[in-house]
């Protein structure tokens, strides 16, 4: 049975992933009800889970680590939104990822993917230079297509996270 249990919950976190990753990158927008359907989905597990190793009921396999998480991101990021320099959808995806993940294993997997975004975000600001000095344009000119999607990254980064920790 422990076996099956991790196989879901890494099915979980990929195939909820992958969904991100497609509309972050070619939208520019993760949806309100993919993340709210990815946030009660890790809640069912998590008290399937608990279930089915005889938990008393109310308690929940990695509660505490998952609420820390949950509210540390929302602590740490939701000024950042405020100041308009993140999109309130990354901000509801890494809360998420707290809640899925527990605080140390998100703290992690943000790490990693804001470096990742950080790289793209350099390549952009390189793009115009080399445009400039070489004379050509680069497909995706437009404005949305030079933002950077911080939601795909960090599901990058959990696919990452899911494949290192099962090796």
């Amino acid at each position: 049975m422990p076996v099956l249990i991790k196989l879901s919950f890494i099915f979980i976190l990929l195939f909820f992933s992958a969904q991100i990753i497609y509309g972050d990158l070619k939208l520019r927008k993760i949806p309100n009800s993919l993340l709210v359907f990815y946030g009660v989905t890790v809640l069912l597990h998590k008290v399937l889970v608990s279930v089915s190793y005889g938990l008393p009921w109310g308690w929940v396999a990695g509660w505490g680590d998952s609420l820390i998480g949950f509210a540390a991101a929302l602590i740490v990021f939701y000024p950042v939104w405020l100041l308009r320099l993140m999109g309130a959808a990354d901000v509801k995806l890494m809360a998420v990822l707290g809640l899925a993940l527990g605080w140390k294993e998100a703290g992690m997997v943000v790490l990693f993917g804001t470096v990742l975004a950080g790289l793209h975000a350099l390549v952009l600001v390189l793009i115009p230079s080399l445009e400039r000095k070489y004379g050509f344009a680069l497909p995706g000119t437009r404005v949305k297509a030079r933002s950077v999607p911080l939601g795909a990254w960090l599901s990058l980064a959990t696919m990452g996270w899911v494949w290192i920790q099962n090796q």
